[in-house]
């Protein structure tokens, strides 16, 4: 481990620039796209560049293997410059619909590179303490994100977010290229027909129900990324402001609990107790958030740190948990399961677009309640690692 530290700092460095920014516009997106379509619409559209996303993720090992896993990375991070540059600026609605899809594609795209890169140099026996270190990084960019965005947005419109996102992928760039010689690689890695690796998947118990357990993590991710804004400020009444405010604590556990979780889960428990809580967690606060009509800053922020630390700890578990069972030259299975984002987003996206033509919103929370409550089977049956 001592061999690669100056990589392992680089990484996370890398990390913690693509997912600050991938995280200011996350919030605002909604919101911003609200601005050409109705709700209902906006789902369908976030349906289709899920589906766009899942084909491109599949099609991207292939790109890999052919271009080596840095020229990828400097490649889609050129297109990614590019498209959130000239989305902050036009006025063209067609324009902006294109754009976003290739901006959100491309930075989905680059956390795959992100993933291989470290599974190159990380080992079983501290893939908690990696995983919980890099995660943490990762989300201190999206901590900062809310304030951030809160102050842009007061400076000028949702589109100067996109306009600074690329700014920062620019940073980005630079310091890919710059440690290129760290970053280079030459591997021929595992890829395998869909069929196939599926067939594979299926006989592996323990590994098919994480990937259960992901998807349920990512699609809990969708439904509250995309209406929970939504909710606090059209149907809660509460301003910008305050909502960059509740975000901000929100999303404290993620810095907070993810790397003293993976030390926990390295030494003592495991993962599977872990994850179990942090499911349980998810599903009260998520169920609670129907009920909830104040317009607290203090109660909500409240209930969504406490719903937040399960899903932190969920995250810290289930990656924990995958990246023990596979190792750096297994890019299809790291690909698979990075699949799973835009997969549950596709999914989401499109149930919400039945539940929203028959219910209000926020039935869209009681729904996902179901849905985490439901998960606690694969949770409770799954090996635990210790």
């Amino acid at each position: 481990m001592v061999k690669y530290h100056k990589t392992f700092y680089l990484l996370h460095g890398i990390a913690f620039l693509l997912a600050l920014s991938t995280a200011l516009p996350a919030y605002v997106q909604s919101s911003f796209l609200e601005g050409f379509m109705t709700l209902q619409m906006l789902s369908l559209y976030l349906t289709v560049i899920m589906a766009l996303t899942l084909i491109m993720l599949i099609i991207y090992p292939h790109i890999i293997n052919k271009l080596t896993n840095l020229h990828s990375q400097l490649l889609v991070t050129i297109i990614s410059i590019v498209a959130l540059l000239i989305l902050g600026v036009s006025k063209q609605p067609i324009v902006i619909l294109i754009l976003f899809a290739i901006q959100y594609i491309s930075l989905n795209l680059l956390f795959i590179n992100s993933d291989i890169a470290l599974e190159n140099i990380s080992d079983d026996a501290h893939t908690g303490v990696i995983r919980g270190r890099h995660l943490t990084i990762i989300n201190i960019g999206w901590l900062i994100s809310p304030l951030l965005m809160g102050l842009i947005i007061s400076l000028g419109s949702y589109q100067l977010v996109y306009f600074i996102a690329g700014l920062i992928m620019i940073l980005n760039l630079f310091v890919v290229y710059l440690k290129r010689d760290l970053l280079s690689d030459h591997k021929e890695y595992k890829v395998h027909k869909m069929v196939n690796l599926l067939k594979s998947l299926y006989h592996k118990k323990n590994l098919r129900k994480i990937f259960s357990l992901s998807f349920v993590l990512n699609f809990f991710y969708c439904l509250m990324v995309l209406y929970t804004p939504i909710y606090l400020n059209q149907n809660i009444g509460l301003e910008w402001g305050s909502i960059s405010l509740i975000f901000t604590v929100m999303l404290l556990p993620f810095v907070l609990f993810g790397l003293p979780a993976g030390k926990i889960a390295d030494k003592w428990l495991g993962e599977k107790e872990i994850i179990i809580a942090g499911i349980i967690l998810m599903f009260i606060t998520t169920g609670m958030i129907f009920f909830l009509n104040s317009n607290s800053v203090i109660l909500w922020a409240l209930l969504l740190f406490i719903g937040r630390t399960g899903a932190a700890i969920f995250e810290a578990m289930q990656e924990t948990y995958f990246f023990k069972h596979v190792n750096g030259e297994d890019l299809d299975l790291i690909n698979l399961f990075r699949d799973l984002r835009p997969m549950a987003w596709l999914i989401g996206t499109g149930l919400s677009v039945i539940i929203l033509h028959y219910y209000p919103v926020q039935y869209i929370f009681i729904f996902l309640a179901i849905i985490l409550f439901l998960s606690l089977y694969p949770a409770l049956t799954i090996k635990d690692t210790k």
